[in-house]
């Protein structure tokens, strides 16, 4: 009887190790296909077209707002979709007949109401102001000139911490290059380049030139569980053709005060704070 319950405790501490193990091969295996996912969303810069005409709702229902930089190279017919899509995947259902259209394509459409406000998450509605102030938020009033941007600016961070985070630094001659976070381990494009002009209170950054990481692989790294990396990769300058032209509504230069006597200044590109690090550009 002793040994038929040790018998027993050793198949089910056996089953119990095995379905541990699956449920780890499982895990991995995730984590290994968003891995390979995330290296080329910023590279082909289509998180909010792929929204748009294909229906992945998986961009929208992510923790963190849709990126300005998705945002800046739709149309105003694109962005009122793509703003449009936030309330269909909760089954609303439109007064305009070209939306109720668009929606009916996508299987996960399934039009049950005409207000789903109770429904949406504070990602949701972030998304939903980010959207509006690039379909409303640009005027023909100038805010400052050129000289006054140029400079290099951090995205949503004041000093650096491993490393420098999105930053785009800012020429006098026009010219201007974006920098994606040093601290990033999946990225395949480090950086894309071109010139810039303020119309109003809109920024154009038109994309003439990109620096990736070519042949490069997704590496699992062995000291930390779930964490991967680029490795056997070079770097390599591409032209951008034809130019891809980017827009953002952009603020007038403020002043975040942390203390009394120490303050930064910032802009918001997009709505998303880039606080000015140096006058010089090349000091990135």
């Amino acid at each position: 009887m002793l040994r038929s319950r040790r018998d027993n405790l050793k198949t089910k501490l056996l089953l119990l190790i095995l379905v541990v193990l699956i449920a780890n091969i499982a895990w991995a295996e995730e984590d290994w296909d968003n891995a390979i996912k995330i290296t080329w969303e910023k590279l082909y810069n289509d998180q909010a077209l792929r929204v748009i005409y294909g229906g992945e709702l998986e961009f929208l229902q992510r923790k963190e707002p849709l990126n300005e930089l998705y945002l800046s190279i739709l149309d105003q017919k694109q962005l009122r979709i793509l703003r449009n899509t936030i309330f269909a995947q909760y089954g609303q259902i439109f007064n305009s007949e070209d939306l109720n259209l668009h929606f009916a394509r996508f299987s996960w459409y399934k039009p049950v109401t005409n207000n789903v406000e109770q429904f949406l998450t504070e990602t949701d509605k972030q998304n939903l102001n980010r959207i509006l102030l690039f379909e409303n938020g640009y005027s023909s009033k100038n805010l400052f000139e050129n000289k006054d941007l140029v400079g290099f600016w951090q995205r949503e961070m004041i000093g650096a911490a491993a490393g420098w985070d999105e930053s785009i630094l800012f020429y006098p001659n026009n010219k201007y290059t974006y920098h994606y976070s040093q601290m990033e381990e999946l990225k395949r494009i480090l950086s894309f380049s071109g010139t810039y002009r303020l119309i109003g209170n809109r920024l154009e950054l038109t994309v003439t030139k990109q620096k990736i990481l070519a042949d490069a692989k997704v590496k699992e790294n062995v000291d930390y569980w779930g964490r991967f990396y680029i490795d056997e990769y070079k770097v390599q300058d591409e032209t951008v053709y034809p130019p891809v032209v980017m827009n953002f509504p952009i603020s007038e230069i403020k002043d975040y005060v942390i203390e009394a006597d120490v303050s930064f200044q910032y802009i918001e590109i997009g709505g998303v704070r880039y606080f000015f690090m140096k006058k010089d550009p090349d000091f990135y």
